[in-house]
């Protein structure tokens, strides 16, 4: 590299030598600039980042007030609050911490927490007191936005949130709504996320629950609404227990068959039907409900989906629908009902699972059987005219024989052929015949005829005296014995004195007739006996009268 002419060296040496350097004393400002620079440029780093969320409403939400809530701690804070263009919604902005830039994704969910408080939330009532607040849920998908739509209230499955959601469906919803558990065996597992109509006579639910509960779920799952109610027998003693928060939000559960045991995890999505108690999501396990359809000629129109079908008062099924058919041509009226019978409730078990055509061949047949022998459904009322209805399969009184009808969609059941009035009339009228054949007038006269003779004798005079007599008598009978008793005991004594005289003197007598060269009578031995036998009945007269002293006055009585 070649050097540049020496001219030009001189000439920028010159140049250097012009210019002036300042002294120390600009040194100062100098660095005060680059401090308030480097401050500045940390201040911009810092100062957060804004969004833009837009709500239904404005929940009263202040700027400068509201707080952005992030898993319990401040996140950041409304600074402005406006009416959006549309003038239907309200547009917040909110100022977050700058390490909120990672997750600001269309995934993330911002929610009002307090805005609608709720027994099912608790921290939503907490902050309805203290002051609604905006809660930011962060997710790890979606593309980066800084303007979001908020949620009136806090997701149930936040995004980050782990498990699978399932859809029920019920013909009633009870108690159950948004934020009601989800529970397998009693322990909370999930919530209801969303409660809507599904069409005119069903009710969706959606429910969400968690990991790793959420592998409970097959395929063969039953789920029922929960009772806050539970009573119990064992052995001699009543077992009672009642959940509030049952009571309160509604609870759904869920249970598993043996035949769950090698089945696989239901996928996110499946649907299940929602029973309206344990005791028929259990029936449901044992075995698969058979369908059958049957008809009054009485209205049905209070008989509602639900109702019970019975076997003389045992539970056996359920109605599910109640239909309405009208004849244009003929003018014939029609109200075909749907029933559902399990067979488990009918004795009919199984080893294995069983497919619907397996199940169907040994319902019908036990079902015929039945109605071979003169059974029948009949329309039934708890209560007459005000009770629910129900339906309940009993003989009927004149019916010998019946059958299964194979015309329909399903199995025809023979009904009744009496209204569920006329029933209730003959059975009103056979009271009263058997009312009207008892002698109510022959009782009457028999009893008054009684109550007369006891009337007359109780006030009959002969029966006043007879009394007094019977009272003079007995107080002179003891007056007497009271008297006798003092002389008794001398008589007694003196009767004794005499039976041993009598028996000394027999005693004599005998010695005189065994003794040597004692010149003896023939006659002798036998007053001797008989001097014997006096002393003997003289003493036995001596105990008798020790005994019965009243004898001396009354005589002897004959003794049992």
């Amino acid at each position: 590299m070649t050097k540049p002419p020496l001219s030009r060296r001189r000439a920028f040496a010159a140049l250097l030598d012009q210019i002036r350097w300042p002294g120390l004393v600009w040194a100062a400002p100098v660095a005060a600039v680059i401090v308030v620079l480097y401050l500045a440029l940390q201040a911009y780093a810092q100062r957060g980042v804004d969004v833009l969320v837009t709500f239904d409403s404005g929940a009263d939400a202040r700027a400068g007030a509201t707080q952005v809530i992030y898993k319990g701690m401040v996140a950041g804070r409304v600074t402005k609050v406006q009416l959006n263009p549309d003038g239907r919604h309200i547009d917040m902005t909110l100022r977050l911490d700058p390490r909120a830039r990672p997750v600001l994704v269309t995934g993330t969910v911002f929610a009002f927490i307090g805005a609608k408080p709720s027994l099912t939330d608790i921290s939503s009532i907490r902050a309805a007191i203290a002051g609604v607040s905006i809660g930011l849920y962060p997710s790890d998908y979606g593309a980066p936005t800084r303007h979001f739509v908020g949620l009136d209230e806090p997701p149930i499955a936040p995004p980050r949130s782990a498990g699978r959601t399932v859809l029920l469906s019920a013909d009633e919803l009870g108690s159950i709504q948004r934020g009601s558990d989800v529970s397998y065996r009693g322990i909370a597992v999930g919530k209801v996320m969303t409660v809507r109509l599904d069409g005119l006579r069903h009710v969706a639910i959606e429910a969400f629950v968690a990991a790793p509960y959420d592998r409970l779920i097959r395929p063969d799952s039953a789920f029922w609404q929960a009772s806050p109610f539970k009573v119990s027998l064992a052995g001699q003693s009543i077992d009672a227990s009642f959940k509030s928060s049952s009571a309160l939000t509604g609870e759904i559960a869920f249970s598993n068959p043996a035949s769950a045991e090698g089945q696989a995890p239901a996928p996110s999505g499946s649907r299940f039907g929602l029973y309206a108690s344990e005791a028929d999501a259990l029936a449901a396990l044992r075995a698969p409900e058979v369908l059958y359809t049957t008809s009054f000629d009485a209205s049905t129109g209070d008989l509602a989906a639900g109702a019970k079908v019975t076997l003389r008062g045992f539970p056996i099924g359920e109605v599910r629908d109640v239909g309405f058919a009208f004849d244009e041509a003929t003018g014939a009226v029609s109200t075909p009902v749907t029933v559902g019978i399990a067979p488990s409730r009918l004795g009919l078990i199984s080893t294995s699972a069983g497919s619907e055509v397996y199940w169907r061949a040994r319902t019908d047949a036990a079902l015929g059987k039945l109605f071979a022998r003169g059974w029948r459904a009949h329309l039934q009322q708890a209560l007459p005219v005000v009770g629910a209805r129900s339906i309940d399969i009993e003989p009927e009184a004149g019916i010998h024989s019946g059958r299964l009808t194979h015309d329909g969609v399903y199995p025809g059941l023979p009904s009744s052929s009496t209204g569920e009035l006329s029933s209730l009339l003959a059975k009103t009228d056979q009271i009263l015949t058997k009312v009207n054949n008892v002698p109510i007038e022959a009782i009457g006269q028999s009893v008054r005829r009684t109550v007369d003779r006891l009337d007359r004798l109780t006030n009959s005079p002969q029966l006043s005296d007879s009394l007094k007599h019977l009272d003079s008598t007995l107080s002179e009978a003891d007056a007497l014995l009271h008297a006798v008793k003092p002389q008794a005991g001398p008589l007694v004594a003196k009767l004794n004195d005499a039976a041993d005289q009598m028996q000394q003197a027999a005693t004599g007598a005998n010695r005189l007739l065994t003794g040597e060269g004692a010149a003896q009578d023939e006659s002798l031995p036998g007053a001797i006996r008989e001097l014997t036998n006096a002393a003997r009945s003289i003493r036995a007269l001596s105990d008798y009268l020790s005994r019965h002293p009243e004898a001396v006055l009354h005589g002897k009585t004959r003794e049992p």
